[in-house]
């Protein structure tokens, strides 16, 4: 602990001592009086005497104590952050705040301390660097989270409680992720395994709930606080600029964050697969394409993008028990080349001249409704509503060829939640809610002569026009039996109705139209022991969903080379049933040990296979005849694995974090 007497009279200011930030909700306190840090982390000192031996407590930080000499001079106290950390706050687990020691899946926390500490670029890049999530990426303007085996469609994500997968997430790899930006979060929980019961379909492998800035009433006081950050990286000449701004009263609060960051051509590392090097690539002067030498090939030639994105936040507390809060946020990008698709050979050359995504735009607005006052069905009530609106395209061109294709997508995602607590006793609560999804999809796409300015139609992604809706309810139990033994218990169901009007004029699909109405129960089974204050064991079983969505029953796309997919109106949700056990131990007051194994049986899977469309096994797709296949549903498939995590404070400012993932 470090201590300094500097600043202004009858106040203490608690801060971190890495980031230097005033830190909230410290206990302060002598042997019979206590105070709490504000939003600042100031603490008044009238009701302290000088000579009192002060304590601070906070579950994240080390504890410190110092002997309060004078009161006439402002007192700094720095407080270092623990490593260890034994009671994590959740507050995506039954959709309210809850504490990670009692809840039975694997989460792992990520704060706004660790992304100031690690500086990601984008947030998939603050989720590789736990070491307990893979991330893949096919460019650089990309970040698919990989949980337990499961990718793309199979993870759900939610940015402060509203989902944002939506009917057009792929199977294949996700770059969404990048909308959301790292420097306006202010904390993620990745809860690894099912989730259906809290969130619904797609939550199969793991759940990424991101909660960006929050608002915060004050009880004293307007505080205003303010941050900012210049960033350079030399891989890839990353230069990222970053302001964010919060107001804090008794009755408004407000955030505004704001970020812009332009990355250049990425360098790769000398001992990275000769496949990716970039020995040449294609440049097109006056209408003509032509083949350059690259003089340095581990720079990767047309990977470089810009991002920017921005969110604001109001809050308002209307009576003593309804506050209501206001969002906007908005993130854009330039085109994003698809660098693996601009290495691919055909024939011995270079098959693209450009291959790129179009501006990923995202839009959200939603309110949020808190209901505080207690009566015989809930003691709390939240409503959210949100619109988003994503925007999204691709685009190529064969070398040598005048022909662009283009293609466009636009979502609209309407959705409500409505979700309630209803403490029974002490012991006893219930959680439940409703949770309702409309999403349209609009698809277009055409061909245009680069030389002649001439556009024709061509065939879209998607069936332009469709639907994808879903209702759902929830019901979730929490027995609190004593302080070492807890347990939950959950169901749903959920309820979609599908709709897609195929176009035949470009491919001879047998079918018209899909009318699906899949509907899916979940359910989940929990218990947290606590034998000692050492140990804790973790048990579930649980179940999940994922409905097939436009993405899975109406796209045309080419998958690789030589193969396209084609729609399958006839899939069915597929369902995955999981076990998992865990065990946490503190070894010494310094060391902590998490292991966690698990089993996860996937029946009815969606999974690509060799497809025929009026008996024929191939098609002319873009030009080239190509192998159909589609999504199908099979029998069945198994996963397991295993992950270790081993913490070591050997110091209050060293500390040792390894994981293993199998």
């Amino acid at each position: 602990m470090l201590v300094s007497t500097i600043g202004f009279s009858q106040k203490l200011l608690v801060r971190d001592a890495t980031t230097l930030k005033g830190i909230s909700d410290v206990l302060v306190y002598n042997q019979s009086i206590s105070e709490i840090s504000n939003l600042n982390g100031e603490v008044g000192l009238d009701r302290f005497n000088v000579g009192d031996t002060l304590y601070f407590r906070h579950s994240s930080y080390n504890e410190a104590q110092l002997v309060l000499v004078s009161k006439d001079a402002n007192i700094n106290v720095k407080l270092i952050e623990k490593s260890i950390k034994l009671d994590e706050v959740v507050v995506s687990v039954s959709r309210w705040a809850e504490s990670s020691s009692e809840f039975p899946n694997k989460v792992v926390g990520l704060t706004t301390n660790d992304i100031e500490f690690e500086n990601p670029q984008t947030t998939a890049d603050a989720l590789a660097n736990t070491g307990e999530i893979y991330i893949q990426k096919s460019q650089l303007g990309g970040g698919s989270p990989m949980i337990r085996g499961f990718a793309a469609n199979r993870i759900l994500l939610t940015v402060d409680g509203i989902r944002l997968n939506n009917a057009i997430y792929r199977s294949g790899n996700l770059q969404n992720i990048i909308s959301i930006d790292a420097n306006s979060l202010e904390r993620t929980e990745v809860i690894f395994g099912p989730g259906s019961v809290q969130y619904g379909s797609d939550a199969l492998g793991g759940v990424v709930n991101m909660m960006t800035f929050s608002t915060k009433l004050t009880d004293q006081e307007p505080i205003i606080n303010g941050g900012s950050l210049i960033r350079y990286s030399s891989a890839n000449n990353e230069r990222t600029a970053h302001f964010d701004l919060s107001y804090s009263s008794p009755k408004f609060a407000s955030v505004t964050s704001m970020s812009f960051s332009n990355y250049g051509d990425l360098r790769m590392g000398s001992n990275g697969p000769d496949e990716y090097l970039r020995t040449e690539y294609v440049t097109t002067i006056n209408s003509k394409d032509s083949v350059v030498q690259n003089d340095n090939p581990e720079k990767q030639v047309f990977t470089g993008f810009s991002l920017f994105s921005f969110m604001q936040k109001l809050k308002f507390k209307l009576s003593d028990h309804i506050i209501t809060e206001a969002a906007f946020y908005y993130s854009n990008t330039n085109n994003i080349p698809r660098y693996d698709r601009l290495i691919q050979y055909k024939n011995g050359n270079l098959r693209y001249s450009n291959w790129y995504y179009g501006p990923q735009e995202w839009l959200m607005g939603k309110i949020d409704i808190l209901y505080t006052k207690k009566n015989s069905i809930m003691d709390v009530a939240k409503l959210q509503i949100a619109y988003q609106k994503v925007n999204e395209s691709r685009h190529d061109r064969d070398f040598g060829s005048a022909i662009r294709r283009n293609r466009y997508e636009e979502v609209d995602i309407f959705s409500i939640n409505l979700d309630f607590a209803k403490p029974l006793s002490e012991i006893h609560h219930l959680y439940y809610g409703i949770n309702l999804g409309f999403n349209r999809v609009g698809s277009t796409a055409n061909e245009l002569n680069l030389l002649s300015g001439v556009k024709n139609s061509s065939a879209t992604r998607y069936p332009d026009g469709s639907i994808y809706n879903n209702y759902a309810a929830y019901l979730n139990y929490e027995y609190k039996a004593s302080e070492k033994l807890n347990f939950l218990t959950g169901i749903r169901y959920s309820q979609f109705i599908i709709r897609s009007t195929f176009d035949t004029s470009f491919y001879p699909f047998p079918f018209t139209n899909a009318h699906l109405s899949p509907g899916a129960p979940s359910g989940s089974v929990g218990l947290v022991l606590s034998p000692n204050d050492k140990t804790t064991l973790q048990v579930n079983l649980s179940s999940a969903f994922r409905a097939p969505n436009i993405d899975d029953i109406g796209k045309v796309f080419d998958s690789e080379p030589g193969n396209v997919v084609v729609p399958n109106p006839d899939l069915k949700p597929e369902y995955a049933y999981n076990l998992d056990i865990g065990i946490t131990r503190s070894i010494t007051r310094s060391a902590k040990i998490d292991l966690t194994g698990f089993y996860t049986y996937l029946d009815n899977a969606m999974v690509r296979r060799d497809f025929s469309i009026n008996g024929q096994d191939s098609i002319l797709y873009d030009g080239e005849m190509s192998k159909v296949q589609a999504l199908v549903n099979t029998g069945s498939a198994y996963l397991y694995g295993f992950n270790a995590k081993l913490m070591i404070d050997f110091t209050q400012k060293l500390s040792l974090t390894s994981t293993f993932n199998f």
